[in-house]
Order: structure tokens, then sequence, then C-alpha cells
């Protein structure tokens, strides 16, 4: 009977703090979510959205664009998302979500790089879905 109230009642000084699932995460516009991926990948945010297609910046903008579709406060659509990354035409926004999805599915180490970015950009993975 204590275990289900242990469960059920708000985190307090008397509670261990095993019993306590942190699922707190910030709520963030779409730059500081561009300057968390800038700074995870160390590329410039105006790099991201430009135009170059180095491999490095390639990835660090697909992961912006599934970073971006993720978060559920901002609620972006595809074309909302490629304007953020520099006038990208939704179908690419698509892809790269897409791509990134496919990646963390079959790829563990690139499974953990992104949980790594949820926890660095949000304090949290409550936004990443395993």
């Amino acid at each position: 009977m204590s275990e289900a109230k242990l469960e059920t009642c708000n985190p307090c000084v008397e509670h261990p703090s095993f019993f306590v699932i942190n699922t707190i995460s910030k709520r963030l516009n779409s730059n500081q979510i561009l300057e968390a991926v800038s700074s995870f990948f160390e590329i410039p945010v105006s790099e991201i959205v430009g135009k170059k297609r180095f491999g490095k910046i390639v990835e660090a903008r697909m992961v912006a664009a599934y970073v971006l579709r993720k978060d559920r406060y901002l609620n972006l659509g595809l074309k909302h998302i490629g304007s953020i990354l520099g006038g990208k035409d939704h179908t690419s926004v698509m892809h790269s979500v897409k791509r990134v999805g496919e990646l963390v599915e079959i790829e563990p180490e690139f499974k953990e790089k992104i949980k790594e970015l949820f926890l660095h950009t949000y304090g949290s993975t409550t936004y990443f879905n395993e």
C-alpha cells in the first residue's frame, strides 16, 4: 500500500529521489534549438541554415529539422521548419526527419548521439521517443 502512495504522491523531502521520474524539460523557441544544435555539433548557426552541403553540416541540419519537428510545444509544420532552416523545401525537411528517425532505429551509436543532443538541448530526454 505504501508503494502505491509513493508512486502517486508529489516528490518531497521524505521520499527518496529514485522514486522521482525526471520528466521536466525546457520549453525552447526555434532559435534556442538551433543554438543548441550548433553548440552540440560545433557548427555556426549560419552554416546550419546556409546552403553548404558538407557532410557534418548536412548532418547538423538534418538533426536540427528532426529536433524542431519532435518538439511538442512548438508543434511546427514542415514548411515552417524549412523556412527556419534557410528556406528549405518542406519535402527536404520531411526527408531529413525521416532519415534521422531511421538512423536512430538502426544505428545504436547514432541513437546515443541524438539522446545526448536532447539531453544537451532540453536537460532531459523527454522529447526523445525510444
